[in-house]
């Protein structure tokens, strides 16, 4: 039946993430909303996988931290046209990355060390 082919496809490109993981992703969206909220002039922008970043690496990266918070000077720095940008050109201050069973440590430790290398100010896996 082709639902199931389409459910086989899917699974395949989709990555499952466990529960843990996912309870893990929700409180943490919500501790930065929330700590966001409550120091709107300190926060230009905060986000979650859903933002992407161009990283100024040796070799040009595009990578979306599962949160991440711009602060104010860093965001009203940038023209209006860079705010509207799909993937924008500044470095978040500050990733937060839950690493899922699959990820390897040393491959998430290199993530981290690559947001710093782009002038992220603070990384936490």
């Amino acid at each position: 039946m082709f639902e199931d082919f389409l459910f086989e496809e899917l699974e395949n490109i989709l990555s499952p993430h466990y529960q843990l993981v996912r309870d893990k992703l929700e409180i943490m969206h919500v501790d930065v909303t929330l700590w966001c909220q409550n120091n709107p002039r300190l926060v230009g922008r905060y986000g979650s996988s859903q933002a992407r970043f161009n990283l100024s690496l040796p070799i040009p990266t595009c990578r979306s931290p599962d949160a991440c918070v711009i602060l104010a000077t860093r965001w009203n720095a940038l023209s209006q046209n860079d705010q509207t940008e799909a993937y924008s050109s500044v470095p978040p201050n500050f990733v937060a990355e839950i690493r899922s069973n699959n990820d390897p440590e040393d491959y998430c430790h290199q993530k981290l060390l690559d947001y710093m290398d782009a002038d992220v100010e603070e990384a936490i896996p």
